[in-house]
């Protein structure tokens, strides 16, 4: 029904503002002024009276009728979350959303834009209106991937942040800077997308007035006034007549009039909303900082997390006589800090089995001793994820500093706990390097028997792998294995179980197969040669 509503209302405003365009042909009387006064004033009552006005049979049989219509437009809707989805999983990343590090991410979408920014400006008439489009769209995206992080955020504290709650996104990050940096560089495409639409013609000739061979200042100049009078305060320049110059830019027919309208609806819906969404944020932060302080919540969302542990490490931190990091907890007992000892043990075993900060380990080591709290093994917490959220980032980090655990005998893993965590997210997507990582580990640290028995049940078959590109590695990985085999009868085993898991109905590609099949027969003339020359020998 929202889209529904959100379409009409947007058709009737762009009707308004294409009648009003030529400035006469549109004039509002005191009747009609009237009639939008009480309008205002019975959206204020509806809203006071709303519960009270749910329960009435006019309103009741109103919304079945609206229902009945919604149903009928179900498919605008549908629209419009395919298209939000394209921005957010596809032009989000495009313009950088996807690397891990913040310098990359800036990088790439301030050089992104500022690229398309000077392509605007440079590229022939009306053809630069092509790059400025698509600074519009990357800057779009990115504010619609932070409010899709922002949305999980608030269902994350509504859940008291279960895993199984149906998150969109992870929690890697927030998000807020890039979308504020994304329109810094709306307000210098908005003015060169006007240069290009009047240079080449585009709803005719003349515009603008006085713009032949205006500068880039000129431009940015008239389009900063324009955008001043839809600021709300700063618009009382325009109640008290005050004018630019006549040699500025300036309106110039019905055309210019609805480039200004749409620029001012930008600042609007756009810059104001977004402004007010990251002092929301703010507030949001540290209202939660205080309940916790207050210990009506035992944890912190991810992202102030991060930044609170973080300072809590700074204003703890010194140095030791043997020069090992050292950490004065009773620092934290001071408002500037979080006092993390006494914060969640699942959500301390998580960040400590999760990252590789000798820092943020030796600080948790510190709040566990005093505690007496036992911490979590990496491979734990791995397997744990795998089995609950899912969260990509989490699953990365956590396997690589069990894989170093490994490697300095500190905690081995067991094959068993590399099933396990394909086994928990054989139905989950997007973690293809992942996935390809586990099973390499697998065939390196356990026995080629073992590595076949493990991934024959997860190659094909109803409980096996969801994706194809994973079914395909492990039935290649069962192949790779036998080289490592000296037994003739154990490969042709290994060569029957590929032929079996090749009929099953969940089965991996026959490409795959014929590929596993051909390195299963490398195997066997190897040992087949082998077998030959001992027994010329022992003759």
């Amino acid at each position: 029904m929202g889209a529904l509503i959100a379409t009409v209302t947007v058709l009737l405003i762009g009707g308004l503002a294409y009648v009003a365009g030529d400035g006469a042909a549109l004039s509002l009387q005191t009747r009609f002024g009237l009639v939008l006064c009480f309008c205002v004033i019975g959206l204020f009552a509806a809203v006071v009276f709303v519960d009270a006005l749910a329960e009435a049979a006019p309103v009741r049989s109103l919304a079945n009728g609206l229902e009945w219509v919604a149903r009928r437009f179900y498919w605008l809707a549908a629209f419009y979350d395919w298209v939000d989805t394209i921005l957010v999983r596809i032009s989000a990343h495009v313009a950088g959303m996807g690397h891990r590090s913040m310098a990359m991410r800036y990088l790439t979408l301030a050089g992104s834009l500022a690229a398309l920014c000077v392509m605007g400006w440079y590229l022939p008439a009306p053809y630069g209106l092509i790059p400025t489009f698509f600074v519009f769209v990357l800057a779009i995206s990115v504010s619609r991937l932070w409010s899709w992080v922002e949305e999980d955020r608030a269902l994350a504290a509504m859940t008291e942040y279960r895993t199984t709650a149906p998150y969109r996104m992870d929690f890697r990050e927030d998000f807020r800077d890039e979308t504020l940096l994304g329109f810094i560089f709306v307000f210098l495409a908005a003015p060169i997308a006007m240069m290009q639409a009047h240079n080449g013609a585009v709803f005719g000739p003349d515009l603008f007035s006085n713009a032949e061979g205006r500068s880039f200042g000129d431009w940015f100049g008239f389009f900063g006034i324009e955008l001043a009078k839809a600021i709300p305060i700063v618009d009382w320049a325009e109640i008290y007549g005050v004018e630019t110059s006549s040699d500025m830019i300036a309106i110039h027919g019905a055309a210019s009039r609805h480039a200004i309208f749409l620029a001012r609806v930008m600042v609007d819906l756009v810059l104001i909303a977004s402004l007010a969404q990251a002092i929301g944020v703010w507030t949001r932060n540290r209202q939660q900082k205080e309940l916790y302080r207050n210990r009506h919540i035992s944890r912190l969302d991810p992202f102030v997390e991060r930044v609170e542990l973080a300072r809590a490490i700074r204003g703890t931190k010194s140095s030791s006589a043997d020069g090992a990091a050292d950490f004065d907890l009773t620092r934290l007992r001071l408002n500037a800090f979080v006092d993390f000892r006494r914060y969640l043990d699942t959500q301390l075993r998580q960040i400590y089995g999760s990252t590789r900060n000798s820092d943020t380990r030796a600080f948790i080591e510190a709040i566990a001793k005093q505690r007496n709290l036992q911490l979590s093994h990496p491979i734990e917490l791995a397997i744990g994820t795998a089995e609950g959220s899912k969260d990509e980032e989490i699953l990365f980090r956590t396997f690589h500093l069990a894989l170093r655990e490994h490697d300095e005998n500190v905690r081995y893993i067991e094959p068993d706990d590399l099933y396990r965590i394909l086994t928990g997210i054989r139905t989950t997507q997007g973690l293809h390097a992942f996935k390809r990582e586990v099973v390499h580990t697998m065939c390196r640290i356990a026995e080629p028997s073992e590595t076949v028995e493990l991934l024959s049940g997860l190659a094909g078959g109803e409980k096996g792998e969801k994706f194809q590109y994973a079914k395909d590695h492990m039935i290649k990985a069962i192949g790779l294995v036998t080289r490592r085999m000296s037994d003739v009868a154990e490969v042709q085993r290994v060569r029957a179980e590929v032929r079996r898991i090749a009929r099953l109905r969940n089965a991996p590609s026959q490409p795959a197969v014929r590929s596993a099949l051909r390195t299963i027969d490398e195997s066997l003339r190897r040992l087949g040669v082998k077998v030959r020359r001992r027994s010329d020998d022992e003759e």
